[in-house]
């Protein structure tokens, strides 16, 4: 998780940074995904930093995966990204669990979130280390 990938040439210029850190890296498929939450990414401003550091990844070769709180909030739009992640990193997505449903539904009702991992004093340093690079 966050691991910081080295900006080739090309990065570089598109992106003006030393590193590029997306949110989930799969290094032996070289697959990305970031994650764009409501906390931090509704701005102009956001999307355009979030486009440009696709840009940069997909331009070194790594494949990017985008997935949105409203996807993570879809039962139906988290099993397309699943299948989607498992695709790119050659997997075939199978339920294994015979009660898989009766668990996923659990969760979704339990209105489950990823707020908890949402620590802002990383995104501070994070975005001060951008400045500096």
């Amino acid at each position: 998780m966050n691991k910081r990938l080295k900006s080739g040439r090309k990065s570089r210029a598109i992106t003006q940074r030393k590193s590029l850190v997306p949110d989930l890296y799969w290094p032996q498929a070289k697959v990305a995904l970031e994650f764009d939450s409501d906390a931090i990414h509704l701005s102009s401003a956001q999307a355009t930093r979030d486009s440009t550091k696709r840009l940069a990844l997909e331009n070194s070769g790594h494949r990017t995966v985008t997935i949105t709180t409203n996807q993570l909030a879809s039962r139906d739009r988290m099993s397309h990204i699943a299948q989607r992640i498992g695709q790119e990193l050659g997997h075939i997505s199978r339920n294994r669990s015979r009660d898989f449903s009766c668990q996923q539904n659990a969760l979704f009702a339990e209105g489950w979130s990823l707020n908890w991992l949402f620590d802002p004093t990383w995104l501070a340093n994070e975005s001060a280390h951008e400045q500096r690079a």
